[in-house]
């Protein structure tokens, strides 16, 4: 079944959070939001953006990737030797740095 991203992270979403035992109504009170915005990420209806995915990493104990990204993505981003992370863009997308600092990268650097 080819999917799309919204729904695959969607789907990622509640096998965390169910995996975890909270209910999206929890998830959703925990991270300040109303209780259908949980619902809606989860059944592909909205897109997760960076911000929410670092809010929903820290309520499940996780790292934002791990929503973001399956392992196959997760092992072909393992493969890059090196992420080019354009100055003006790293306060933009402060999960892609922590990614790469996790992930051995020694530096953000300018192209």
């Amino acid at each position: 079944m080819n999917m799309n991203k919204k729904t695959e992270v969607g789907l990622r979403l509640k096998q965390l959070r169910t995996k975890q035992g909270i209910s999206q109504k929890d998830l959703a009170e925990l991270c300040g939001w109303g209780p259908s915005r949980i619902s809606n990420y989860e059944s592909g209806l909205r897109s997760i953006n960076l911000d929410d995915a670092d809010m929903l990493a820290k309520h499940l104990g996780i790292k934002p990737y791990q929503i973001l990204f399956d392992d196959d993505e997760l092992t072909n981003f393992a493969n890059v030797t090196t992420i080019d992370i354009q100055p003006n863009y790293q306060k933009s997308f402060p999960v892609l740095v922590r990614f790469k600092q996790a992930h051995g990268q020694k530096r953000v650097s300018p192209t």
